[in-house]
This record gives structure tokens, C-alpha cells and sequence, in this order.
């Protein structure tokens, strides 16, 4: 007797720095043999709403599984077991593709006000985590594996045939907002723009704080303003090697991690952090929000940042304000949920008072 395996549909869900497939492609298990058969050969292009509702019911038993902040959002006032009961109601009643089916995820998440990135992954974002995971450098992973599924691929090469035949144009490659530069000799500031550090752009802007500082050599520079409203996040190899190297200097700093022991975590992360059961964790507080959010295990990730600057003394003493930010599930400095608290600024401001004048006058 065979077994049924469900791989969904080729559509990629995000949520805590992972990402998992949805693609039905009605993969079959012999008892008599422990590989699957090809993948190519169950490539699909039209899906049944049977199909569609066993891919529903896979994508929440994993969410139940591995998507920690259930908890904190019934906090919130989101009722997740409602949410979850008529969004599949929705889905049998009255979705009969799957551009109705991720449209509907679409609402359901943000119903969750996407936390913790919780999202589908649109073409756009789908093109820069093949660029970034399956770069050379990169090592086999969960994520590679997700973005080199055949049913995956089929998926989004046929977003973008849609897409193209919808909008010639489309199918170019859509330019990302650039860095942006400004110096206010009033207030003696240089404000830099940045709103994506999305991994395209770390290569092509690599150099350009430098280069415009360098530009100003005889400016007498009191306060350099990074602004990142706006931003949407990337890689952090930008802020680290575009933003921070420049200045120089050598920064060493630890990031504690916690995850649950599910074969989806174990898929992404165990090879590579080899994560400890936090009851043995040592020498290190365990979070008071471990078990709440059923947390079982944690690693920690030494960073080290070390570059010498070719700016000028009178640039390098300037004042430097950054807002930061991170992408993944960390624990913050004050010991609580980055997720929920976020890192804090250097400097808090209303959106009304988000302006370097301000900022600047105020402190």
C-alpha cells in the first residue's frame, strides 16, 4: 500500500527568519522503498479545492508547531482558533484558484499584523532569498532546499509569466530604492537615506557612506543621522559592512537564540547552531517568556566586527545615531522578546517628530 504525502502548492510562507513551502505536488511513498519518486515528474500547474484545503490544514499544523507567538497575539486580542476556523470556511466556500487561495493567506496574516514576518513570500522576495541562500558561498540548508524545490520554481516562473503577460515591463527587474545622501551645513549634519538593505543593494552601494564622507573632507561635521524609516529589512551584511565598517573600529557582541526541538527546526537550524536544551543553559538568565512560548532549546551566536576607517579624525568623532533593527528571533539586551519590543533606538521620536532638525535641536 502506498502512502499520501502532501508538499503543497509551490508558494513560500515566511515567518521567523524560515521559510516553507507550499506546493502540492502529490509526492507518494513506497513501502518498499525509502525515496520519493522524482519530483519533476509531479510538477503541477492546476490544484482542486481539496487540495487546496489539505494544504490549509498542513500549513496551520505546522504553524501550530513551529510559530512561537500564538500566545502573545490572543494577548493582543486576535483570536487565532476563530481566525483559523473561518478563513478555511472562506477557502472551501468561495476560493476556486490559488491566486484566491495566497490572496486569502494574505488577509489571514495580516489579521496577524504579520508577526514575527509572518507572510507569503511574493515574486520580488522570492528572487532576493535565491540571490542571498543560493548564492556559492552558501552552504546546504533549509532554505536552499525550499528555494530549489522543482515545484517551487514551476510556481513562481508561472507568477512571472502572468505577470509578463499582464505587463511587458513587468518582467524587468523592478529598480530598488537607493541610498540617499544630504548635508546640512546649518546644523552641521549629514543625513543618510536608507530604505532597503536588501541583499542587491548591499554589493552595489558597498563604499558609498565612505566615498561621500570622504567627499567632505574640509565640512566641519558634527552629526551623522542614519534614517531608515521605511526601511524594509535585508541583509546584515549592509548595516554591518556599509554602515558600521566605515567609521572602523572592533565591536564584539553576543545574540541568544530559542527555538522549539520540531523537525522543521531541526531542518533549518540544528545542523549549523547545534542548540542546547535550555535546561542547561548556564551563566545566562532563561527568559521569563520561555515557557509561554514553549521554547526547548537556545544557541548563542558570537558576532565580531572588526575594520579600520579611512575617513578623517573631524568624520569619526561626528555624533552617529542609528535606529536598529533585527531580523530574526533574538533576545534583546534588557533581556526581553526582540519580536515584541524590538531594539531600542538611540533616539525615540513620534513619526510627527521624525525629522533631523528635530532630532538634533532635542538633543
Amino acid at each position: 500500500m502506498k502512502k499520501r504525502y502532501f508538499c503543497y502548492i509551490g508558494f513560500i510562507v515566511s515567518f521567523i527568519s524560515v521559510i516553507i513551502i507550499i506546493c502540492f505536488s502529490d509526492l507518494r511513498l513506497s513501502n518498499n522503498s525509502d525515496a520519493l519518486l522524482s519530483e519533476t515528474d509531479s510538477i503541477k500547474t492546476e490544484f482542486t479545492i481539496d487540495e487546496m484545503l489539505a494544504d490549509y490544514d498542513s500549513l496551520w499544523k505546522m504553524l501550530e508547531e513551529n510559530y512561537y507567538y500564538f500566545p502573545y497575539l490572543e494577548s493582543q486580542g486576535v483570536d487565532i482558533g476563530s481566525l483559523k476556523m473561518t478563513t478555511r470556511q472562506q477557502l472551501e466556500n468561495r476560493i476556486t484558484n490559488v491566486d484566491g487561495f495566497i490572496y486569502l493567506l494574505d488577509f489571514m496574516f495580516k489579521k496577524m499584523n504579520n508577526f514575527a514576518h509572518l507572510s507569503t513570500v511574493d515574486l520580488e522576495l522570492f528572487s532576493g532569498y535565491q540571490a542571498y541562500y543560493n548564492s556559492e558561498d552558501a552552504g546546504d540548508n533549509g532554505w536552499k532546499k525550499a528555494l530549489q524545490n522543482p515545484q517551487t520554481i514551476a510556481f513562481y516562473e508561472s507568477q512571472k509569466r502572468a505577470l509578463c503577460e499582464e505587463n511587458p515591463e513587468a518582467g524587468i527587474e523592478q529598480a530598488l530604492p537607493g541610498i540617499e545622501a544630504e548635508f546640512d551645513p546649518q546644523y552641521k549634519a549629514v543625513i543618510f537615506r536608507i530604505r532597503t538593505f536588501d541583499d542587491r543593494m548591499y554589493k552595489q552601494e558597498r563604499g558609498f557612506i565612505n566615498e561621500y564622507l570622504t567627499s567632505l573632507d574640509d565640512a566641519e561635521i558634527d552629526h551623522i543621522i542614519f534614517d531608515i524609516c521605511g526601511n524594509g529589512g535585508g541583509n546584515d551584511a549592509y548595516w554591518k559592512e556599509n554602515i558600521v565598517a566605515p567609521f572602523g573600529g572592533s565591536y564584539k557582541w553576543d545574540v541568544w537564540c530559542y527555538l522549539r526541538d520540531t523537525e522543521l527546526m531541526r531542518e533549518y537550524f540544528f545542523d549549523d547552531y547545534a542548540p542546547k536544551p535550555i535546561s542547561e543553559l548556564s551563566g545566562h538568565a532563561v527568559p521569563a517568556y520561555a515557557d509561554q512560548l514553549g521554547l526547548t532549546h537556545y544557541f548563542k551566536r558570537q558576532r565580531i566586527l572588526s575594520a579600520e576607517t579611512t575617513l578623517n579624525k573631524n568624520i569619526t568623532d561626528a555624533k552617529r545615531w542609528m535606529v536598529r533593527f533585527s531580523g530574526t528571533v533574538v533576545e534583546t539586551y534588557e533581556g526581553t522578546l526582540n519580536v515584541v519590543t524590538g531594539t531600542k533606538p538611540d533616539i525615540q521620536v513620534e513619526p510627527i517628530e521624525g525629522n533631523y532638525q528635530y532630532i538634533i535641536l532635542k538633543n
